[in-house]
């Protein structure tokens, strides 16, 4: 993460890795097997297993722990697919006397199969986060932000691996601190099912 200041003109780089969540999803109802569409459940924590130092970007991690609830709906027909997923955390409170956010997040993607292999599609993703605390002081820093874009999909379904590119642009941003919107955002996704 590269956290560049544009009132002193100051720049900050931190490379590493932040608290890690691990997250359960079981489908409870599948199209594939007659149901009008599939949903699904998840369930995850966030682990303490951030590097923390004088440094650190406690958003990113600060050895907190977590705790996530999901619900997500797919509907296909024919090359056609549509994707809809909501999801809620709350965080405990880690180093530096600091608590994340309670966050919601939605995310949609309508993709179309170019061939049993390749998808291209759109993607959305809108996300809520509440003011963050420091001290058991809230720091006025409340967002919401709403980006979409195009993506591409590599998928092998029998071995249930799935590796997807997107770039995204912002639609809506709203910051109660000092943020700001990215001008575009690049996302990598690698997904293996067991």
């Amino acid at each position: 993460v590269e956290v560049d200041n544009s009132v002193n003109g100051t720049s900050r780089t931190r490379d590493g890795v932040g608290d890690t969540t691990v997250l359960l999803h079981k489908v409870v109802m599948n199209q594939r097997k007659g149901a009008a569409f599939s949903t699904a459940f998840d369930l995850g924590m966030t682990f303490p297993t951030a590097t923390v130092d004088s440094d650190s970007i406690d958003f990113i991690g600060n050895q907190a722990w977590g705790a996530f609830a999901g619900v997500a709906f797919t509907y296909f027909k024919s090359a056609y697919r549509l994707d809809q997923e909501f999801n809620y955390a709350a965080f405990t409170e880690g180093e530096h006397d600091y608590q994340k956010p309670v966050r919601f997040r939605a995310n949609t993607t309508f993709a179309y199969a170019l061939s049993p292999l390749f998808d291209i599609g759109v993607e959305s993703s809108f996300e809520w986060n509440d003011e963050s605390q420091s001290d058991d002081a809230e720091n006025g820093d409340s967002f919401s932000e709403w980006y979409a874009g195009p993506k591409v999909a590599y998928k092998l379904q029998k071995h249930g691996f799935y590796a997807g590119l997107g770039v995204t642009f912002p639609l809506k941003c709203d910051y109660d601190g000092y943020s700001t919107s990215d001008e575009f955002r690049v996302e990598l996704k690698l997904v293996k099912v067991f």
